[in-house]
C-alpha cells in the first residue's frame, strides 16, 4: 500500500472507535506524511548528488560500465575510440553521456 493510500485509510479509521484509536491513527497518518515528504526530499538530493558525480567523474571511476575494462588495452596498439576495431559499450560515450552509477550491490542506477 502506498503512503497516500495508507494515510487516507488511517484518516478514515480515525473517525471510528475509541479516542485512543483515533489519536493513534491520526498520529500515524501525520508521521507517514512527514516521512513521505522527507523521502522525496532525500531522493531529490540523491539524484542531484549522482548527477554532480557523473559530471565530475572524468576517469569513469564510479561508472557501472567500467567493469569489465574496455578491450582497447588487450593488444599493444593505442587506439582513439573512433578508430578502435574493438566493440565496447563506452566507444560512443561522449562527456559521460552513457555513464551510470554503480551502487554497492553491483547494479546500475542511471
Amino acid at each position: 500500500m502506498e503512503g497516500k493510500e495508507l494515510t487516507k485509510h488511517l484518516r478514515g479509521l480515525s473517525y471510528k472507535g475509541s479516542s485512543c484509536r483515533r489519536t493513534i491513527c491520526k498520529m500515524a497518518a501525520r508521521k507517514i506524511e512527514q516521512l513521505t515528504e522527507e523521502l522525496e526530499k532525500t531522493k531529490a538530493l540523491l539524484a542531484s548528488v549522482v548527477e554532480d558525480l557523473q559530471e565530475a567523474d572524468v576517469n569513469c571511476s564510479y561508472c557501472f560500465y567500467k567493469e569489465p575494462p574496455a578491450p582497447c588495452a588487450e593488444d599493444d596498439q593505442h587506439y582513439i575510440c573512433e578508430n578502435c576495431p574493438h566493440d565496447c559499450y563506452c566507444k560512443d560515450c561522449v562527456d559521460n553521456s552513457k555513464w551510470a552509477y554503480k551502487n554497492k550491490g553491483g547494479q546500475a542506477n542511471a
